[in-house]
Parts: C-alpha cells; structure tokens; sequence
C-alpha cells in the first residue's frame, strides 16, 4: 500500500525546468525552433512519397482508385470527407460524414475566407501549423516534467517521424487533437483548470476520442477534488466535465438537426468501417490465430504486430511516466481494439501522444536515436506511399 501511495504522489507534478530570465514568448520561439527542423524533414519525406505515387500508378494501376487517391494527394481518404464537411456543410454528405467532429472543418472553413475560398488549402495548411505547435507544445511539456533538454528534442523528432505521422502533413484532424491533448497536460499539471477546461473541451469537439481527456482531468483533479475548498472544487471539476462536454455539444447539435444524438457514433460500427463493439482480448487472439493458420489476407492480420508494439509501449508509459499519462494511453488503446476490425489502429495509437513518450525512453542514445529515426522516418515514408497509392488506409 506504501508503494502505491508513494507513486501516486510522484505523479503529481513538480517543476522540471523554469528557464529564469526567459518570457513565455521567448520559450514558444524556442520550443518552435527545436520542433522545426523534425517538422521539416517529415514533410520533405512524405512530399517525396506522394511524387513518387504518381509514377507508381501510372506504371502498375495497383487498384481501380488509385487513380483518384493520388490525384487528391494530401486530401486523400478521410482529408476528402473533411474537405467536403467545410466546403459543403453536413447536409450534403451521407450520414456516415457525421462521424467526423466538426472543430477541424470550421476552422478550415474559417481560414478559407482569407485564402481565396480554397477550403483544401486551408484545411492542408492549418493541419501543418498544427503538427508544428504540437511538436513545439510536446517540446515544452518534457522540459516541465523532466528538465532534460535532450529528451525533450528527442521527443519532438519521435512525434514528426512516428510512422502513421504522415497524417500530420496531410487534411486530417490528427495534428490538432495532439496539440489540444498536449496543451491540456500542460496545463492540468500546472493546475490552470480553466485553460485545462478550454483544452478539453475544444478536444470533445475535435475528435471522438477527446472525450477520453476526461480521465486523465480526473486523476489531476482528484487532490484538489477530496482537498479542496468549495471553489477550489469546482474549479478542479471544470476539466473533468470539459472534454464530455465538447463531445454533448456537437452530439447534440446532431440530434436536432438529424433526428439522432449518437449517429457519429453509430454510423463508425457499420461493418465497411470498424464493425460493432468487440472485446479486445478476444479480437487479439482471433487475429492471432488467423496469422498462426495463414490467414495473412484478413483485414486485421496487418494491424497485429502494431497492436503488440502499442500494447508494449503503453505498458512502458505506465512505468515512466506519471499516472494521468499512463491511464489516457491504456483508454485509448482499449477503445482503439475494442472493434471487430482494427483498421487505422496505428494512427489512434501513435496519435496518443503518451506512447510516443514512451517510445522515446527507450531511445538511450545519439547513435541509436539515428538508427530509430532512419527506420520510423522510413516506415512513414513508405505508408505514405501506400496511403497515396490506395493500399493503405490510414
């Protein structure tokens, strides 16, 4: 019981690096310059995976839509239906488009209005200025929890270069989910509840997943919520009850416009998507079999070894890291397997931006930072390119 305890309190926060002297401008100047050059190599190599789709399709045809994937390029797969979302509005689409939260389509319908009406622009656009404050924001956050310089920068090239990290260049909603969950770390370790509330509450508009900001809220919270005066109290629950709140919103404007509160949900468990709820440990030990039989041509046989490899590092992030980051990598990998069809598991997975600390822990040294890097930047470069080529869903 000591044991416990003892944890639990070494999870509260402490201050890592306070940088005397330094304005809080100098330090988001700082932490942006250290995130750039990871930024910039990330995009040089997928940049390089789309021109190198376009010979690929014209030569081999691997399918009947790759025509259609590389001509969209960075808009391609879920970029489409945000494209569509903040061009033409809901109401245009089929219902299944609802699955797709609406922070990422206003604002790029927003940014448009000064980028020439080119939604697509805007969309690309404020997808890379977001992976780039993530990175800066990621950057900050080691730095307030470890005071180690070399691990913070390490971390900012682990996040540019993961390989589902494509998705961070292209028009998905993925870049400013990581930055809110991030900011909302910072700021739930810093016990600023209200902008912890504000993170987390734009996060529940963001994506289906921000909901789940609301556990780690809760284990921050917890002190102050048994400690606490009354006020105290409820300024420590406003982060608890944010994230849920951003996802009733959006959940609620659909309901009245729709008929049905739950069709963003409901309409991602149709089979041509991720299928019905299904126990993970049960999905797991299906898709095992069907590799142990052969059965390579499954839709989830090609997800497995991620599923391990996250699996491995969310257990590491429990080890290493406080127990708020612990608890939002287990809850998100849980709902990530929960399915019948593990389809863009890495990009759920790596978009966790507690697992990628993790994975940056075991990253000891210069040389073997080298040697990761060149695999990962590797591996990205090469889903990219299937991505572009239709091959891969992400």
């Amino acid at each position: 019981m000591s044991t416990r305890l003892g944890r639990w309190r070494s999870s509260q926060w402490q201050p890592g690096v306070s940088e005397p002297g330094k304005s809080s401008g100098r330090r988001l100047v700082h932490d942006v310059a250290v995130a750039l050059p990871a930024w910039l190599t990330a995009r040089v190599l997928v940049l390089a995976a789309l021109a190198a789709a376009h010979p690929l399709q014209t030569r081999y045809r691997p399918l009947a839509s790759s025509a259609r994937r590389v001509r969209e390029g960075l808009l391609a797969w879920d970029g489409d239906w945000f494209h569509d979302i903040a061009a033409q509005g809901y109401a245009a689409l089929p219902r299944p488009g609802l699955r797709y939260f609406p922070l990422f389509p206003v604002l790029g319908k927003a940014l448009s209005i000064v980028l020439f009406a080119n939604v697509g622009l805007s969309l690309i656009v404020l997808a890379n200025l977001f992976a780039l404050l993530a990175g800066a924001a990621l950057h900050r956050l080691v730095l307030q929890e470890r005071g180690d310089e070399r691990l913070a920068r390490r971390a900012t090239w682990m996040l540019a270069l993961a390989p589902p990290s494509f998705v961070l260049v292209m028009g998905y909603t993925e870049s400013l989910a990581i930055l809110l969950a991030i900011v909302t770390f910072l700021t739930l370790r810093r016990r600023r509840w209200g902008w912890a509330a504000l993170g987390g509450y734009l996060s529940g508009l963001a994506r289906p997943l921000g909901v789940l900001l609301s556990i780690p809220a809760a284990i921050e919270a917890l002190p102050q919520l048994r400690q606490g005066s009354g006020r105290q109290r409820l300024n420590a629950l406003a982060p608890v009850v944010a994230p849920v709140a951003g996802c009733l919103t959006y959940l609620a404007w659909v309901g009245v416009r729709f008929g049905d509160p739950l069709l963003p949900y409901s309409s991602q468990q149709t089979p041509e998507f991720r299928g019905g709820f299904a126990n993970p440990l049960v999905t797991l030990v299906k898709t095992g079999g069907e590799l142990v039989t052969g059965q390579f041509a499954t839709k989830n046989v090609p997800h497995l070894p991620w599923a391990l490899v996250l699996i491995a590092l969310v257990v590491l992030a429990c080890r290493r890291w406080p127990l708020s980051y612990g608890a939002f990598a287990l809850a998100t990998l849980a709902v990530a397997l929960s399915t019948e069809r593990l389809g863009s598991l890495e990009r759920y997975g790596f978009a966790c931006f507690p697992v990628v600390l993790a994975a940056t822990t075991l990253v000891t040294s210069e040389r073997v930072q080298r040697v990761v890097l060149a695999v990962s930047g590797g591996l990205m470069t090469m889903y990219a390119t299937l991505t572009f080529l239709g091959l891969y869903v992400p």
